[in-house]
């Protein structure tokens, strides 16, 4: 769909993208795999993706407070997503990772994707 631009589908993406979450931390999808859907996913640029996009962070810095620092590559993929997507609703989430102990690469990547946003 995404490689299609088939932009009738974004709510149908936006409603998938829990179950692809859920697969994830069940482990039934590798990172690879979650990697690709996250860009699939973000290729559908919506306020609804954004707001999926951004839920999935949240849970990340979820983590990261309780010093479970999720796969650096899904957290880099999820972040660059929402830069890309520009949705200033991201923000919180984004400015929170700056606050947490991720690696300095992830953090960088939220300030470049927090100067992303449009307001």
């Amino acid at each position: 769909l995404a490689e299609e631009k088939w932009f009738h589908a974004t709510e149908l993406v936006a409603k998938n993208f829990p179950i692809a979450k859920k697969e994830y931390d069940a482990k039934i999808l590798t990172d690879d795999d979650f990697i690709e859907i996250i860009k699939n996913t973000s290729a559908f640029r919506s306020s609804k993706v954004s707001s999926i996009l951004s839920d999935c962070l949240a849970g990340f810095n979820g983590l990261a407070e309780k010093k479970s620092v999720p796969s650096e590559p899904v957290v880099l993929a999820v972040i660059n997503s929402l830069g890309a997507l520009g949705d200033k609703n991201a923000f919180d989430n984004l400015l929170y990772v700056t606050y947490l102990e991720y690696p300095e690469n992830v953090v960088d990547a939220a300030r470049v994707a927090l100067a992303s946003l449009k307001w």
